[in-house]
C-alpha cells in the first residue's frame, strides 16, 4: 500500500520537481517547509514511496471523474425523458 502524503502530495510533487539534481541523495530530497506557528521544518521523502501516492492518488481521482462522468450522463438522459414526457404531456391538453 502506497504512504499517503494527504495534503502535501502536489507541494512535495512541485519541490522535486524543481529540485537539482545535487539535492536528491540518492532515492531521498528533503522537503522544507514551515509549521502553522511559523518554525521551520524539514522532512526527508523516499522518492519511490512519493511516486507510488502519486500513482495511487491519480488512479483514485480517474476512478471519481469517471463514476462522475457516468452520473452527469445518467442525469442527462433522465433531463431528456422528463422533458419529452413533459412535451408529450403538454401537447395531449392542447389537443
Amino acid at each position: 500500500m502506497a504512504k499517503d502524503y494527504g495534503d502535501n502530495l502536489g507541494w512535495f510533487l512541485h519541490d522535486v520537481s524543481c529540485a537539482d539534481a545535487d539535492q536528491i541523495d540518492s532515492n531521498t530530497i528533503d522537503i522544507y517547509g514551515e509549521t502553522e506557528s511559523g518554525a521551520d521544518t524539514s522532512c526527508e521523502v523516499d522518492l519511490r514511496e512519493l511516486c507510488g501516492a502519486a500513482h495511487a492518488r491519480i488512479k483514485e481521482l480517474e476512478l471519481d471523474l469517471g463514476l462522475m462522468t457516468i452520473a452527469r450522463d445518467q442525469q442527462r438522459e433522465l433531463r431528456k425523458s422528463c422533458e419529452q414526457a413533459l412535451e408529450q404531456r403538454d401537447s395531449g391538453w392542447n389537443q
